[in-house]
Parts: C-alpha cells; sequence; structure tokens
C-alpha cells in the first residue's frame, strides 16, 4: 500500500455497493453441523480500497443471522484468502490482527471447503475489482474538490444557536462524573477541530455509556489515552481511516494529534469496543448523516427473512420503526 492509505484497512463490500453486495453474498445454513450452533451465517466481504495497491486478497468475516436480529454486530472468525495461491499467506487462513471467537476453526474448515468452489472464488475476485475501480474514481474525484472545500468555521462547530454543547453528565453514576467530564472534556474538542460535530457528540456518549459499566474501564488509566481510544473506536465504525470519507484521519495521524502511541490507542480502543459490543457499521455509533448508507442499520427479519427495509412495503417500515427496528422512515430525511 501507499503511504496515504493505513496499513491493513479494509471496506467492506456492501458499504460500497449495498444493493449488489445484499444479492451476492454468500450464507450458509447449519442444522446439526458438528461444533457450530445452528444458524445462518454470512460471509461479509471486505477488501483494501486502496487503488494503487493490487494485492488480490479477500477478507471473509463470518457474522451470524442471530447477532444480526439482536443487533450484536460480532465477526465469529475473520478469514484471510489471496487470490493468488502461490503468494505468501495465499490462506485460507484466520487472520491474526483480528479477534477470533470459539467457533472460529470450526467455521475455518467449512469456509475452506466453500473457497474450492471456482465460481464463487471467481465471484469475490469480481467484487475485488469492483472495489478497486471504484475507490480509485472516488479517491480522483476528492482530491479534486478539497482544494475548494471551505474550513470549517467556528459557527459549524458549534450546536444549535452558536452555542458549544456542553457535556451532560446526568445519565453518568456520581464516583464516576468527574472522569466522564475529564475524557469528554478531551475527546469532544478534539472532534470538533479535527472531524466534525457528530463524532464528538457520539464520543460523548460513548463515553457516558463507559461510565454507567460495573466495573466502568475508565476508572483507571490517563483521560488522554480514554479520549483518544474513544475517537479511535468511533473511527474504526465509521471508516475514518478510509480516505474516501469526509471526515478522513489516518489512525497513526489520530494518535499522534492526541500524543498517544498507535498501539496503545488500538489497544484501549478494543477495550471501548468490546465493552459497549461495537463493530463496523454499528447503528448506534454511526453517523447519523450517514445512516443512509448503512446497511445494518436497515435490516430486519419478516417471516424468518432478512431484508432491506428501505425496499420493504411502507407499512412495514412503519411498524419496524415503531418497534425501534430502523432509524427513521426512509424517504423522510
Amino acid at each position: 500500500m501507499n503511504d496515504d492509505t493505513n496499513e491493513g484497512y479494509l471496506v467492506p463490500f456492501v458499504q460500497l455497493f449495498p444493493e449488489l453486495g445484499q444479492q451476492e453474498t454468500r450464507t450458509i445454513v447449519t442444522c446439526g453441523y458438528p461444533g457450530l450452533p445452528d444458524d445462518e451465517y454470512a460471509l461479509v466481504e471486505s477488501y483494501c480500497p486502496d487503488p494503487a495497491c493490487d494485492c488480490r486478497r479477500v477478507m471473509l468475516n463470518v457474522i451470524a443471522r442471530r447477532d444480526l436480529e439482536q443487533r450484536r454486530m460480532r465477526y465469529l472468525a475473520s478469514i484471510g484468502f489471496a487470490f493468488d495461491r502461490k503468494a505468501e499467506f495465499a490462506g485460507p487462513e484466520l487472520d491474526p490482527l483480528n479477534p477470533q471467537s470459539e467457533h472460529a476453526q470450526v467455521l475455518l474448515k467449512l469456509v475452506s471447503k466453500i473457497l474450492t468452489d471456482k465460481a464463487y472464488v471467481a465471484r469475490l475476485e469480481r467484487h475485488y475489482r469492483l472495489v478497486k475501480d471504484s475507490t480509485g474514481q472516488r479517491h480522483a474525484g476528492s482530491q479534486r474538490q478539497s482544494s475548494r472545500l471551505p474550513a470549517k468555521s467556528a459557527e459549524q462547530s458549534r450546536g444549535a444557536g452558536g452555542q458549544e454543547d456542553k457535556p451532560s453528565n446526568a445519565n453518568v453514576p456520581l464516583a464516576m462524573r468527574a472522569t466522564f467530564e475529564a475524557v469528554v472534556g478531551i475527546a469532544e474538542p478534539f472532534c470538533r477541530e479535527h472531524l466534525d460535530e457528530e463524532y464528538a457528540q457520539l464520543s460523548r456518549k460513548i463515553a457516558a455509556a463507559l461510565c454507567r459499566k460495573r466495573p466502568s474501564p475508565l476508572a483507571a488509566g490517563k483521560s488522554q489515552v480514554w479520549a483518544c481510544a474513544i475517537v479511535y473506536a468511533l473511527g474504526s465504525v465509521n471508516f475514518l481511516w478510509d480516505k474516501t470519507q469526509t471526515p478522513h484521519l489516518r489512525a497513526d495521524e489520530l494518535c499522534r494529534l492526541f500524543g498517544v502511541s498507535k498501539s496503545t490507542a488500538g489497544n484501549k480502543a478494543r477495550t471501548v469496543m468490546d465493552a459497549l459490543k461495537m463493530g463496523p457499521f454499528d447503528p448506534r455509533w454511526f453517523r447519523p448523516s450517514r445512516l443512509d448508507e448503512n446497511p445494518i442499520a436497515w435490516l430486519i427479519t419478516v417471516d424468518g427473512l432478512i431484508l432491506d427495509a428501505r425496499r420493504a412495503p411502507r407499512e412495514i417500515q412503519e411498524e419496524a420503526l415503531r418497534k425501534g427496528l430502523i432509524p427513521y422512515l426512509p424517504g423522510t430525511r
């Protein structure tokens, strides 16, 4: 990869191609399979988005239907596979940089059999090329527009009425309020200066949620480190590292601005994500302005089938909204 892209960053295929991704994502239905709960498992594809890199690899992240229905964004296994079968670490193999569940080894054996299907591998290669072509075009467009983007004014970094939103500690236990205020006092100004107001608001919500944990991970450690970890975790959920996004910030640059080492920030961010069961596309921590692009936020189950609520009849959408399954009625924003 080149210097403008963080090593190891991958983008889900369904993020760039929501409709095609939903149609062509491979699923596995198990019933009585040794070592696996009976369920339907989706193989969520992720690819390197750097148009200058031709690694010819895919990461298959396995997620269970049961977890999707419960809005638990948990990958049971992350499996790397190279289309060049003579490449180093061609796989399929469990990715050592990602957490693996207790079912990962069984899923690896099952997915390895599926990857002997030449038609499926050809589909993955086609998706890989679509990602490269798409990100190359988007990156070229963003470079052309970047010089015309106005600097963010102080007014744009403030809340309604031109007043900066103050961290609310009403829902934070009394014993954790000083810690909460110390962490958000670092995280919010950082987000407003380097990212945007949505990141600032979400960082406060995450800090409050962590303070309510018993025990709270924020009870020990430096406020600067936890502030960095919270923004790092948010960046992971919202693909902040993807240079086609606005705002965009590299992980190493984020850590440098906070004055925290990348290894420390990454480890603490993992603690944050594990404590709150956060994962990619998690609707709870996704920027509101981009929820339309989030396929997970719109997945509902109707008569045992997983559907995209945006393509469902209006009466189903209204019922899903009433039950709190979708963020708002499609087409109303």
